[in-house]
C-alpha cells in the first residue's frame, strides 16, 4: 500500500483470493470469502480496485458458478478489472468460462514441468487466456546452484512441492541442468536467463513468475527477459527436458 501511494495509475495489480492462510492454508472459495479476501486487500493496498484478481487453488466443495458469478459482479462494480484462475484444469477452465469471460491462467510450468503442455496449454491459447507461469526456475533448480541433490527440512516446500528434488529423478534432472548452464555459458547469461527466456517463449505465456529472495535476485531475473533463444537452443532444452517423462 505504501508503495502504491501516490503512482497507483502506474501499477498493474495481480493478488489471489481462495486459500484460507489463517486456518491452516484452507481453500475457500466461497463467495462469502472470495468477498472478505477482496475487501481487505482492497484496504491494504489502499485502492478502489484490483487489476488481475485469481482463484488460487480450485475449490471441490464450492460449484465453480458461485464463485465465477460472485467475481463477475465484482468486476461489473468496478472492484476488478480481470478474472484469472490458478491451478486451473482445462475442464475446470471451460466451466468457469460458462459464467465469467477469464483473462489468465497461472500454471506451473518450466523446463522441469511440461504437464501443461497436454491439454491446458493448447486450450488457453486457442481462447486467448494468456498464461502466467510460476516456478519457471523449476523452485530453484534451474539457477543451476545445486551440484549435488540437495535436502531439505519437510517445512521446506521444496521438499514436497517440486517433486524434481527427489532422488529418483536426479539424474535426468541434472541433465536438463547441465544443458541450461552450457546454453548459458555460450551466450554469456546466466543459467536462470535461459530458464526464463525458454518459458517467455512458448506458445501463450504473457509473463514469467520469478520469486526472489532479495533486490539483487529480482533485478538478475529480469535479464532473462532479454535473452533471445536461437531455434538450435530451444530444441536442445526441449529434447533434454522431455526426458523427464520417460
Amino acid at each position: 500500500g505504501k508503495v502504491l501511494k501516490g503512482r497507483r495509475e502506474h501499477v498493474f495489480v495481480a493478488t489471489k483470493c481462495g486459500l484460507d492462510i489463517e486456518n491452516g492454508m484452507r481453500i475457500d472459495l466461497s463467495p462469502a470469502a472470495v468477498q472478505k479476501e477482496l475487501a481487505a486487500s482492497l484496504k491494504r493496498l489502499g485502492t478502489d480496485y484490483i487489476d488481475l484478481y485469481q482463484c488460487h487453488w480450485p475449490d471441490p466443495s464450492v460449484p465453480i458458478a458461485d464463485t465465477m458469478g460472485a467475481l463477475a459482479r465484482f468486476q461489473k462494480e468496478g472492484k476488478i478489472r480481470f478474472i484469472g484462475v490458478s491451478n486451473f484444469s482445462r475442464p475446470q477452465v471451460e466451466e468457469a468460462l460458462k459464467y465469467a469471460e477469464i483473462s489468465t491462467l497461472q500454471p506451473q510450468y518450466s523446463l522441469l514441468d511440461r504437464e501443461i503442455e497436454k491439454e491446458i496449454q493448447p486450450f488457453c491459447a486457442q481462447r486467448g487466456i494468456a498464461i502466467l507461469a510460476y516456478a519457471p526456475l523449476g523452485g530453484g533448480l534451474l539457477t543451476g546452484k545445486y551440484a549435488e541433490r540437495p535436502r531439505f527440512t519437510k517445512s521446506d516446500a521444496r521438499s514436497f512441492f517440486y517433486k524434481y528434488y527427489q532422488e529418483a529423478y536426479w539424474p535426468r534432472v541434472k541433465a536438463v541442468v547441465d544443458t541450461v548452464k552450457r546454453i548459458a555459458s555460450e551466450r554469456g547469461a546466466r543459467p536462470s536467463h535461459v530458464a526464463i527466456a525458454w518459458v517467455l517463449a512458448r506458445r501463450g505465456v504473457l509473463a514469467a513468475l520469478v520469486g526472489a529472495r532479495n533486490p539483487s535476485q529480482a533485478l538478475e531475473n529480469v535479464d532473462g527477459a532479454a535473452l533471445a533463444l536461437d531455434p538450435a537452443d530451444i530444441e536442445a532444452l526441449d529434447r533434454v527436458s522431455a526426458m523427464l517423462y520417460e
